[in-house]
């Protein structure tokens, strides 16, 4: 919406006065899509799961992380599920809220402005301004974001991560190696899509680039124990 305001702006005769004022607009609105990606990311679904409904914090337990895989571990079915339907609902407000502020008309379908607000989120989840700053690893965040952005990556980033996870049974072997592959599945799908180099564009890439480092930096512990042969396995 905002988008097609500075584009409109820029080409009719308002001239560079209304460019710039549009340009300011349209940062405003990638500004209020980091803050606000990241408060709803903030609201930590595994914490808040362990606390209102279990009366403990999953920080004490398991694996002493505030994600999925640990509430799975630590809680069961119904702790893991009721995170992944939380994390994957505050990913979804995050896009839907980009998408009213800058949409492309595609259903924020690669909006670089969900992509803006998917990374926020998953730093909120990460960082959590309510928990003091401890929270996930924003494996399931991220996840999140992929489906609604870019189903198609999304899909081939499944099937990748449960041909990994199938064959160690290690969440995280497969969310790291995942994470590792994510820039090369995202250049090579726009590369398919539109036809040339550098066809995901910068913005994008720079977001999916840091979202990897960030998600295999987060795993830094995991990754010791696996080449230590010490990381828990997980059993369907």
């Amino acid at each position: 919406m905002i988008k097609g305001i500075f584009d409109s702006l820029y080409a009719s005769e308002l001239g560079q006065s209304a460019f710039f004022a549009s340009g300011a607009a349209y940062a405003v609105a990638i500004i209020l899509c980091m803050i606000v990606g990241y408060l709803l990311g903030s609201i930590n679904s595994a914490i808040v799961v362990s606390k209102l409904k279990y009366k403990q914090d999953i920080r004490d337990y398991g694996s002493k992380n505030a994600g999925m895989t640990n509430m799975f571990r630590v809680y069961g079915k119904t702790g893991g599920l009721l995170t992944l339907a939380g994390d994957f609902t505050k990913t979804l407000l995050a896009v839907i809220f980009a998408d009213i502020l800058i949409g492309n008309g595609k259903f924020f379908i690669g909006s670089e402005g969900a992509y803006v607000a998917g990374f926020f989120c998953m730093l909120g989840h990460i960082f959590p301004l309510y928990y003091k700053f401890k929270g996930g690893k924003g494996v399931l965040v991220t996840a999140a974001t992929l489906l609604l952005i870019e189903p198609i990556v999304f899909a081939v980033m499944f099937v990748i991560f449960a041909v990994i996870f199938l064959g160690s049974k290690m969440v995280s072997l497969g969310s790291v190696m995942s994470a590792l592959l994510l820039p090369v599945i995202v250049d090579s799908y726009y590369k398919v899509l539109i036809g040339h180099s550098g066809a995901a564009g910068a913005i994008r890439m720079i977001i999916i680039f840091l979202t990897a480092g960030i998600v295999v930096f987060m795993h830094r512990a995991n990754i010791k124990r696996i080449y230590n042969g010490e990381e828990s396995k997980m059993e369907l």
